[in-house]
């Protein structure tokens, strides 16, 4: 062979051989391209969303898969070491479909899913139905309890209504027949009755109330010897007291007209020195009448007012003999007028006598609680009443005109102590007295009498003997 032919046989060869390298390394490149392709797509959000991240059959078929080409592009790259060597590639078509099987399995799932939704309210139409049929399977007995219940109740309810019905019918008819008798009966005869009784239960026989034949609504008094003229002004200030509270006691108690009824539960009574007129006999009988017909009714309030501490000590023991202890249901209170009025609470056993509530009244005016123009007379209580219980009168006499003939000023004031000279009060100008100049003038004639000490016991805070 020639030079020339050669060197043709050799282009040949040469040329066959570097195309099928350059082919054998396009195929490797396009391989791997892929390869990344796959790993690109499979590295997306999707894979990782949970209706599809929860198969973990689809992740160990794609991993062997791209095993199977990971081992595929090593053997390509192998043979383009070696072009001599013969290199067999690995089938991958039946993982291949078994990843397809899988997306596809996957992808029936949301379609259903989908289907699903658009159905959305029959099938929660559905769940509700299938809850509440397993909910009466499992509690059938308790529901059928239940109604047997239910039913008895509602028997019960049904027989209670009529009931209801015929009582309130029968209400009215008694309304009804009640209004007629009391239509036929003398609307103040019951109440002059108790009245009368109660007049003669105090010894009182001199009068009486009767009813008027002119009005069922009205009454008279009449004397014992039926003179029926001009006797009401006859009458003392505390026979007219007894009355008007006898008819008081009259008015708590009943009704105000026929077609009312009394109902004492929700009235609130109030007294106002009811023997502030009466003679001291009367001070328990009134206490007592008091304390039965008011007070141990079921009225919802009772206000009691009194200056008499007799009086106050009767209701007392009437509701609590325990002189230790206030009465149950009771609250106490001393009223102090002065320039403004004060309400003081206070507990039985700080109660006074009235020998002891005048040294009170004195202290109250040195404290400014009570005002001025109670002091004189508060003063002349205490100094008549001590004196004269220890027959000291003349020394208290001799101690008078001792302090007024060094004191032009407080003349007035001394006679006015005096209890024959009830006339000089007018004297006195309660607008310009000066009360710790008073008190001390008054602490002054007890030591000229020798009793300071009893002046001083006095009037300690919180003196209580």
């Amino acid at each position: 062979l020639n030079d020339e032919l050669k060197r043709n046989i050799r282009s040949f060869f040469s040329n066959v051989y570097e195309d099928k390298i350059s082919e054998l390394e396009a195929l490797y490149n396009s391989y791997q391209h892929e390869i990344n392709n796959l790993k690109k797509e499979l590295s997306e959000p999707i894979f990782s969303m949970p209706h599809i991240a929860k198969h973990d059959s689809l992740f160990d078929k794609i991993a062997s898969y791209t095993a199977i080409l990971e081992t595929n592009l090593n053997l390509i790259k192998k043979k383009l070491a070696n072009p001599s060597e013969v290199v067999c590639l690995i089938d991958s078509k039946g993982q291949l479909e078994s990843v397809n099987d899988q997306i596809e399995l996957i992808q029936n799932e949301v379609s259903d899913f989908n289907k699903k939704l658009q159905k959305r309210d029959e099938l929660l139409s559905n769940i509700r139905v299938r809850f509440w049929q397993i909910l009466k399977n499992e509690f059938q007995s308790a529901i059928e309890l239940n109604n047997s219940s239910k039913a008895a109740i509602n028997t019960s309810l049904d027989n209670l209504r009529t009931e209801l019905t015929n009582k309130r019918a029968e209400k009215k008819s008694k309304e009804v027949k009640l209004s007629e008798l009391r239509s036929r009966t003398t609307d103040i005869t019951t109440s002059v009755i108790n009245i009368n009784r109660r007049l003669q239960s105090l010894g009182v026989t001199g009068f009486s109330l009767k009813a008027s034949k002119e009005s069922s609504a009205l009454y008279y008094i009449a004397r014992s010897d039926n003179d029926c003229s001009n006797i009401f002004r006859s009458l003392s200030e505390g026979e007219k007291t007894l009355i008007t509270f006898l008819y008081f006691l009259e008015k708590c108690s009943g009704a105000s007209s026929k077609e009312e009824n009394a109902i004492s539960s929700i009235r609130t009574i109030v007294i106002d020195d009811p023997i502030s007129s009466l003679s001291q006999n009367y001070v328990f009988d009134i206490a007592s009448i008091i304390h039965n017909e008011i007070i141990e009714k079921d009225f919802k309030q009772i206000f009691i007012l009194t200056h008499n501490l007799y009086f106050f000590h009767e209701l007392l023991m009437l509701k609590n003999p325990n002189k230790a202890h206030n009465p149950k249901d009771y609250n106490l209170y001393r009223i102090i007028k002065s320039e403004n009025t004060n309400i003081i609470p206070m507990d039985r056993h700080t109660l006074l006598n009235d020998y002891q509530n005048y040294w009170q009244m004195i202290k109250d005016c040195s404290e400014g609680n009570l005002h001025v123009s109670m002091l004189p007379n508060a003063m002349r209580n205490i100094l008549e009443r001590y004196f004269g219980f220890i027959h000291q009168k003349d020394n208290l006499n001799k101690a008078l005109n001792k302090v007024g003939s060094l004191d032009k000023e407080f003349q007035p004031l001394l006679r006015y102590f005096n209890r024959g000279s009830h006339s000089d009060s007018i004297n006195l100008d309660l607008g310009t007295i000066d009360t710790e100049r008073y008190i001390n003038k008054f602490k002054e004639i007890f030591h000229e009498t020798g009793f300071i000490e009893h002046f001083n016991t006095m009037m300690a805070p919180n003196n209580a003997n």
